[in-house]
């Protein structure tokens, strides 16, 4: 196997482990937005409820990024699959 097809494997890797933090990052940010939900009856609640929803925002923030690249690097990898079978 020739490294540009390892490399091209690893790529696609890498796609996966992207996805599987998108998927995580994006169930943490569902479960603090459940507890954000909850009804908070005084002052102290309501900061806490705000508190939660930043977070939950920034958790959320490098979700889109990593959805974005996933078909930049799928059509990187192929092209490193397609390089790789042209013979010299």
């Amino acid at each position: 196997m020739s490294s540009i097809h390892a490399n091209s494997q690893g790529i696609r890797q890498i796609m996966s482990e992207l996805n599987q933090t998108a998927n995580t990052l994006d169930d943490a940010a569902g479960r603090l937005n459940t507890v954000a939900a909850m009804a908070w009856d005084d002052a102290q609640g309501e900061q806490f409820r705000s508190l939660v929803q930043k977070i939950a925002q920034q958790i959320k923030r490098p979700v889109e990024p990593l959805r974005t690249a996933q078909p930049k690097l799928e059509k990187l990898a192929s092209a490193i699959d397609y390089y790789s079978r042209i013979k010299f």
